[in-house]
């Protein structure tokens, strides 16, 4: 079986890519998606590092939203310069509808940053685009921000779950610290992957561990620990470590080869 983390970065903010490899593998990490950090838009080191590691990395790269041409800089990176996505804000949505919709049209996977469930105006835009771009692929990361602090049944957090309904939307499992309230294994924030798990299904759920900014919360391997903790039986933990990864970023197998996806 392999295991994807599907959110790590690398790069001048956060060291060599081989930083990344020898913490992949002390805990039998096989692939990941190195992910721009928030305001760097030269990717050419993420183009340095897939063309490196050709058979472990995915590269998600960011475009500055302030330039007229972001949509053809974007199609530069992600068509000449093979990158697999791009790091859009929710809010980005509103302001450069023109930069999603090149993501869509060159086929790269939309990472999505900061999505707020306070701002259904973001739902509901991300709804309309997904309405005119059937076969854009999107990662919603970190969990799409839960607030523990609301109670139940956190009708917030359930308008990220209508974008459920869109079969190339997938969520990831990442960064529980960023709005808990306790301590690892960061107990609040359970019940919030098993409504994701609900809506989603296991099978477009994923998992990130935010190297190596994790590090300031907890270590690589409580990261995944804190998977196991969510109540996932096996053939489910294979689908978000494995499957479900390699449907969103690999579906030729062009990284990982030859894997049996049954």
């Amino acid at each position: 079986m392999l295991l994807i983390d599907n959110h790590v970065h690398a790069g001048d903010k956060y060291g060599p890519v081989e930083k990344v490899i020898e913490t992949m593998d002390a805990h039998g990490v096989t692939h990941a998606a190195i992910v721009q950090h928030m305001g760097q838009y030269n990717n050419a080191y993420l183009v340095e590092c897939i063309a490196k590691y050709p058979n472990r990395f995915w590269a998600v790269g960011m475009v500055d939203l302030e330039l007229p041409d972001a949509p053809k800089t974007l199609k530069h990176w992600l068509k000449k310069e093979k990158l697999h996505g791009v790091r859009l804000s929710a809010a980005s949505l509103s302001k450069r509808p023109d930069v999603w919709d090149a993501a869509a049209e060159n086929r790269g996977v939309i990472s999505v940053s900061g999505l707020q469930p306070r701002d259904a105006g973001q739902v509901y835009r991300m709804k309309q685009f997904l309405d005119e771009n059937p076969t854009a692929k999107v990662k919603i990361e970190h969990l799409g921000h839960p607030d523990p602090t609301l109670p139940p049944p956190y009708p917030t957090y359930l308008r990220i779950m209508e974008l459920a309904e869109y079969k190339n939307v997938y969520l990831q499992l990442s960064s529980p610290y960023t709005h808990s309230a306790k301590k690892f294994p960061y107990e609040d924030m359970a019940v919030f992957a098993q409504i994701a798990k609900k809506h989603f299904g296991p099978w477009r759920l994923l998992w990130g561990s935010c190297y190596p900014p994790v590090e300031k919360f907890m270590t690589y391997a409580q990261s995944l620990e804190w998977l196991d903790t969510l109540g996932f039986d096996d053939k489910q933990r294979t689908a978000i470590l494995q499957n479900n990864p390699i449907r969103l970023w690999d579906p030729q197998k062009r990284v990982v080869g030859d894997v049996d996806l049954t």
